[in-house]
């Protein structure tokens, strides 16, 4: 009788610890070149300043008196600074990462890579207006909803995005297959 023999935790896994590898070493490359303010200048700050435009573009059309001075969004009633913390780029990099980490093809990761970054600006871009609006009317309420309703709902959106898109893509660029079904 022939004994199989079962392949070691490294062997049998691999694909699954090189995923894990390529996402923790690419969210730590990225957050440690974030965290070192060498991109504030040129790309973090005038991409907050765009998140404050943007949100002011919107209210402006649906009525409201916005006007926008650095990261501040103000109306007459209340003002609201849009920090780098809360400008989206910290769930774009864990999303970029997790695309990284997925192995699919070049195109289909630059796909998800444009895709995602559109998907999670327009989540974060729909976080601010809420902050806005709880900050405009319910102002005891802006840091429930900043530090816990709204991150929470950028990170769940932003997983769901890469579900969606990990379900659409594989390595060969065909639809994923579900093992389990």
């Amino acid at each position: 009788m022939s004994q199989l023999k079962k392949p070691g935790l490294l062997q049998g896994n691999r694909p699954i610890l090189r995923a894990f590898a390529i996402f923790t070493l690419s969210i730590a490359v990225f957050f440690i070149i974030l965290m070192s303010h060498v991109l504030d200048k040129y790309f973090v700050y005038p991409f907050t300043v765009l998140v404050v435009k943007t949100t002011s573009v919107i209210l402006d059309t649906v009525g409201y008196d916005t006007s926008v001075k650095g990261t501040v969004l103000k109306t007459p009633d209340a003002s609201l600074n849009i920090g780098t913390g809360c400008n989206g780029l910290e769930a774009v990099i864990i999303f970029v990462s997790a695309i990284l980490a997925f192995p699919a093809n070049l195109k289909n990761k630059l796909v998800g890579l444009l895709l995602g970054f559109l998907g999670i600006y327009i989540i974060n871009q729909t976080r601010v207006i809420g902050l806005f609006f709880v900050n405009s009317y319910a102002s005891e309420h802006l840091e429930l909803a900043h530090t816990y309703i709204g991150q929470t709902y950028v990170i769940i959106s932003g997983v769901i995005l890469w579900i969606v898109w990990a379900e659409r893509f594989s390595r060969d660029g065909k639809k994923a297959v579900n093992p389990a079904a």
